[in-house]
């Protein structure tokens, strides 16, 4: 949201549709301009296609906040 409040576009990637256009919502409400991008991105063939979408829609991005994260069950040395 702080990045939203500076006036930043945001392209909004995760799985879970609701919540990314709640997010965006939330975005736009401050006053910022945020675009939701349901995405799987452990589809890998379909990442330049996303990466198209985003640029035509809100040009080159000056930053990439990556916040991914990968949950498994079992000790670090498995």
């Amino acid at each position: 949201l702080k990045l939203a409040e500076q006036g930043m576009r945001l392209a909004l990637i995760a799985r879970s549709k609701d919540l990314l256009q709640q997010t965006a919502k939330e975005c736009e409400s401050i006053g910022g301009h945020a675009k939701a991008y349901p995405f799987d991105l452990t589809d890998l063939q379909e990442i330049p296609g996303l990466i198209k979408k985003i640029r035509d829609d809100l040009g080159d991005p000056d930053v990439l906040v990556n916040d991914a994260g990968v949950y498994a069950e079992g000790a670090p040395q498995e």
